[in-house]
């Protein structure tokens, strides 16, 4: 195997223009080809800058030259039955490990999660033929009972295995997915509940004390912008001038490129920062950096914050802001047009069922009609 031809992984940075699709490149050999046969992977958008695409492009480049000097080739694969004792366990991380070239780093360890749950649930592992119907209920109960895994992370990684297991499927003689369940049912209400006054005056009171989360909270009340798009957001988008911020459509989570405008409140509390166009606002540690944060990092300061002045309890998150933000901008006499491009929405009907899943009652004060 050592023997195999190939040509060793390079960055192709497209003369580092940031504005083009750059991705690393290499030649691996190729049995069903005979011959050597060209393989990319692209950087992904979430890398905004030449310092964030150059360490993403590095580890990928070091992982595969490893792999190919090592021999790894492409495998003409001949689909044979597998054998009666093959474990779950070794043949889901078999399928893990052969389509890791194709997962951006996030995909992999979603995957690898759900993996080291079943493991820990089957510290013995289990024949695949031996697995019983009853089988991902019981395992289920597991996730949510023993783990304390919320309703929406269970499904998640039952939906992971089941993906895995489809791979399985594609290349064996097994037909039958034993992950394929019906989901539970998710509350949408039961989280992310808007602030009521006191507990929002006595969070802020709390956040001055935390100054970059404090921030970040003001970015989700004042101009809606989900704590996802907002790590990845860099000073450039950030117009002072004109007073609005672009969110880039690699960015947004509907994948168009929008603006939302700096009211004043938010506008006096940025025109004393400092943003430096290559930055990300919010990278490491939550300030200004070319390294970018975990995407939870926020969401658990706030709620170790939320822990400590003792509303912990509460059904409270970080989203509460744009929810409470939402909630006293339409009382405040916003109408629901007004707020449907501030949240931008796509639609009127979107916002007004999202109004009035925060308990807000959108229906014409009927009191100033008279016919």
């Amino acid at each position: 195997m050592a023997d195999k031809p190939y040509k060793l992984a390079v960055l192709r940075d497209r003369g580092k223009d940031l504005s083009k699709k750059w991705y690393v490149e290499y030649y691996v050999y190729s049995d069903k080809e005979d011959t050597l046969v060209r393989r990319t992977i692209q950087v992904p958008n979430s890398c905004k800058t030449i310092a964030a695409k150059k360490k993403f492009a590095d580890a990928t480049i070091k992982q595969i030259n490893s792999l190919l000097v090592k021999g790894y080739y492409l495998k003409e694969l001949v689909p044979e039955p597998k054998s009666k004792d093959e474990s779950l366990l070794v043949a889901l991380n078999n399928v893990l490990t052969s389509i890791r070239p194709t997962l951006r780093l996030n995909g992999y360890r979603a995957y690898k999660s759900a993996l080291n749950k079943l493991e820990r649930y089957l510290p013995n592992d289990v024949e695949i033929p031996a697995i019983e119907k009853s089988f991902p209920y019981v395992f289920r109960d597991y996730l949510l009972n023993e783990l304390q895994n919320s309703p929406r992370t269970a499904n998640n990684t039952l939906d992971s295995l089941s993906v895995l297991f489809n791979r399985l499927i594609e290349r064996s003689d097994y037909e039958t997915n034993p992950f394929t369940i019906k989901s539970l049912k998710v509350s949408a209400t039961s989280k992310n509940i808007a602030f009521d006054k006191e507990h929002q005056k006595a969070v802020e009171l709390a956040l001055l004390d935390s100054p970059r989360l404090y921030l970040f909270t003001r970015f989700v009340y004042f101009a809606f912008i989900r704590p996802g798009e907002l790590i990845q957001l860099q000073g450039k988008h950030i117009n002072l001038t004109d007073r609005y911020i672009t969110i880039p459509g690699d960015v947004s989570k509907n994948g168009k490129t929008e603006t939302v405008p700096i009211i004043p409140p938010l506008y006096d509390l940025l025109r004393t920062e400092i943003f430096e166009p290559e930055k990300l606002i919010f990278g490491y540690n939550l300030k200004p950096s070319f390294q970018g944060t975990g995407k939870q990092v926020a969401f658990r300061r706030h709620e170790k914050l939320l822990q400590r002045i003792g509303l912990g309890e509460h059904p409270y998150t970080l989203y509460s802001w744009k929810h409470t933000g939402a909630v006293n901008a339409y009382l405040s006499g916003v109408g629901v047009k007004q707020l449907q491009a501030l949240l931008r929405h796509s639609s009127l009907a979107i916002t007004d069922n999202y109004l009035k899943s925060l308990g807000l009652r959108t229906d014409p004060n009927l009191n100033d009609y008279n016919w």
